[in-house]
């Protein structure tokens, strides 16, 4: 850590490295499923008739699976991910909107997928990844 301080990285070690990626996990999977469902940047997904309840929900799948994963996660956590998205330039798109722009591969069952299949596993319904999951795979593979 000193070395990245040293070169004027702001740096910080973490108390629970678990919890900490599961955290990043549920901000870019809603990111990433609400976005390319919508094959738009944040902005146009916020405002949406339904964008922002698209959006808690697709949090809210993500953090049910880890705290049944056993993970300790704040009960504010879900508002303050969603204030951090709510805080992003509107013309800003994820990574994976802008490989299913480019028609390359994408991260689709590392994200959407990956909460249905860990949902599936602790016994968590997760409508909004698994809706992602579907329809995105069919959008994908129809081209």
């Amino acid at each position: 850590m000193e070395a990245f301080q040293g070169a004027g990285a702001e740096a910080r070690v973490s108390e629970d490295i678990s919890a900490d990626l599961w955290r990043k996990f549920a901000f870019i999977a809603p990111m990433a499923a609400a976005c390319g469902l919508a094959r738009a940047p944040i902005g146009p997904v916020r405002y949406a008739p339904y964008g922002e309840v698209l959006l808690a929900r697709a949090v809210r799948e993500v953090l049910a699976v880890a705290r049944a994963r056993g993970l300790s996660l704040a009960e504010d956590e879900e508002a303050k991910i969603l204030a951090f998205i709510d805080s992003l330039d509107g013309g800003m798109k994820p990574s994976f909107l802008l490989d299913l722009e480019a028609g390359g591969p994408n991260e689709l069952d590392d994200l959407s997928g990956a909460v249905a299949r860990l949902g599936r596993e602790v016994g968590v319904e997760t409508p909004v990844h698994d809706t992602a999951t579907a329809a995105l795979s069919a959008a994908v593979k129809s081209r």
